[in-house]
This record gives C-alpha cells, structure tokens and sequence, in this order.
C-alpha cells in the first residue's frame, strides 16, 4: 500500500512529460505552418513591396473549409484571388511563394520580362524527397549547364528537333500507334462499344517517350514495367506533401510514410538503372545484333554529353532520362486530352478532322 504514492507520482511525473513533448511538437508545427507573412530577415530588400495575401492561420482555414488536401493549393489560390488581387504572397511552412493568377501579368512576366525570371529558386520540397538534389532542365539554374541541357535536348542535333522527329522515329510512332488501335478496338468488343481514351493515350505516349528515351529495341513488358512504377509514385505524391511542410521533423513524425516513399523511389530507379547501364554496355561493345548504331537515343546523348562541371554521373542520367519521359508523357497527355474535348465540345471541328 505504501508503493501507490510513488507509483502514482511516476504517473503524474510520466504525464508531465508526455504533455512536455506535446506541447513542443505543438508549437513547432505550429510555427511553420502559421508563420507570419513577415519575412524573417529585416533586411529592406525582401521587406519592400511584397503583394499582399493570405495569413498562415487563414490559409489552413481555407483548406479546411473546403475540405482540400495540401497539394490542391492552386484550388486555394484561385478562391482568394478575389481578395488579394491577382498576385499574391502565400507563407507555407518557411517557404514563400508569389503567385500570379492573371492570363496577362503571368504573359508581362514570363515573356515581355522574360530575362527578369528567367531562374528558378531552389526547390525546397525537392530537397525534402531526395538525399541528393536531382538534376534536370526543370531543375537547373538559369545557367551555362542549364542551357548546355536545353541544348541537348532541342538543339539542331536533338532529339526533339523537329527534323529527327520526322526521320529518325517514325518508325516508334507508328509501332506505338498500331499498338493502340489494336487495344483500342478490343476494349471496343468486350466493353460493348464503350472506351476509356485517357488510360490509353498515356500509355502510347509513355511508350514514344520511352523508347525515344531508352532505345527502340525494348519490348512492351520493359515499358509496362516503369509506367507501372511511375504511376505508384504519382499516386503515393499526395501523401509526400506534408514532408515537404515539416521538413526533416516529418521524417521522425511519419516514418512508415517516409519509409515507403523511399521504397517506391529505389524500384523506380533501379529499372531505369538497369536500362541505362544496358544500352550503355550495349554500346560499349558495339553488338550490333542487340542495338541499332544509327538510332539516336536520349540517353546517348546524355553519355557523351560535356557540362561545365565535368560528364555527368550515373545519378544525373537518371534524373535527366526520367524528366524526358515523364515530362513529356503528362505534358502532351494532357494537351491531347484538351484537344478530344473540344472537338467533342464542337462537331464543325470533328467534322474537319474527319
């Protein structure tokens, strides 16, 4: 009986602390995500004629009222540009942002000022992901290896020169296509009539930006194997967003979570490793039977490819073969989409076209 005092002390004691560490959690959650729309420095330069916007405390509320997920921020944006005008400055976390909501400042910026912002800020939420900041033409300052890869990619000797479109792929667009309307004509039959288009334009152009990337001799089961990848990843992106927002805290706080993505990420690139490393061997020993020497691939380019800093690593070809193929798939994917709406919005159009 005289143990309950003490034991009931360790309680309390236990309870002390627990309520401790809560509290602090609190506040550094708090602190990030409600921080002021002040800068923290004083300096005159950051402080002067910043646009106006949303609070830290008003932006979560925004989001709880209408019931979005962090990565919908742009919804957000678009509901309190009635407020604050057009441009605006939003605090998440310890990142500022500006954004422009308006067709024609966002034209008198990245056109007629074109120069002015021409370079990219560091991405933070980049940093957040991966231990090693990729590399990219998204990525890159504005700079000699910036316009060293622009070059690459679209130069005169390119890949996505207009003139090696033409020639040196048609043979993919036409494989992919046929490959297309066979599965096109399929789900036709066993769906009675009905198609779902979406799912089938991105994989054809996954697949053109697939093998223009990685070489043309490479069978369906490769590709179906990294789209299948790069779809887990997109689909797991949602639930990465509050890592970005909580920085290395949210590593400790959502460790399954980290845990995961960091799976989801290694079997990404271990495909593209794998296929970077065998057309890289392929070419190396000139096997003739296996690699066809007058095609062009991307990743060719990327291994002869000089950048001020010296050739590029392994861990560079990765980031860069991964971009083209992404960036290209959901680029394009999305503007055909755009395309079949509105010529299903308006029959003169379709009429044309047939």
């Amino acid at each position: 009986m005289e143990a309950k005092p003490s034991t009931f002390m360790e309680m309390q004691n236990n309870l002390m602390i627990i309520t401790i560490l809560v509290s602090l959690f609190t506040f550094v959650i708090f602190s990030r995500l409600f921080s002021s729309s002040k800068p923290s420095t004083t300096t005159t330069i950051t402080t002067k004629k910043l646009p106006p916007g949303p609070s830290g405390f008003h932006l979560i509320a925004n989001f709880i009222w209408h019931r979005k997920p962090f990565f919908e921020l742009v919804y957000i944006i678009s509901t309190l540009r009635h407020k604050y005008g057009p441009i605006m400055t939003v605090n998440v976390g310890s990142k500022r942002t500006i954004y422009i909501a308006d067709n024609t400042l966002a034209h008198q910026s990245l056109i007629q000022h074109g120069a002015i912002f021409a370079d990219r800020p560091k991405n933070n939420f980049i940093k957040t992901i991966f231990s090693k900041e990729p590399a990219g033409i998204s990525l890159a300052p504005y700079g000699s290896t910036w316009r060293m890869l622009r070059r690459n990619l679209s130069g005169t000797t390119g890949v996505l020169h207009p003139s090696r479109l033409k020639s040196s792929y048609s043979h993919i667009r036409k494989r992919v296509l046929d490959n297309l309307i066979v599965k096109l004509k399929q789900e036709s039959e066993q769906g009675q009539g009905t198609v779902y288009v979406a799912e089938h334009l991105k994989h054809m152009i996954f697949s053109v930006m697939f093998l223009v990337c990685f070489g043309d001799n490479l069978d369906e089961n490769l590709i179906r194997e990294l789209e299948d990848a790069e779809d887990r990843f997109f689909m797991f992106f949602p639930r990465i967003v509050v890592l970005s927002i909580m920085g290395k805290l949210g590593r400790i706080v959502f460790k399954n979570r980290w845990n995961e993505l960091q799976d989801i990420l290694k079997s990404k690139d271990d495909i593209v490793l794998s296929l970077i490393r065998a057309r890289k061997k392929a070419k190396q020993e000139n096997q003739g039977n296996n690699i066809d020497s007058s095609f062009l691939a991307y990743i060719d380019t990327l291994f002869e490819l000089q950048v001020p800093n010296g050739d590029l690593e392994e861990s560079d070809v990765l980031s860069l073969s991964d971009e083209f193929v992404v960036a290209g798939t959901y680029t394009t994917k999305t503007a055909l989409q755009w395309i079949m709406a509105n010529m299903v919005k308006y029959p003169k159009i379709q009429a044309k076209v047939c």
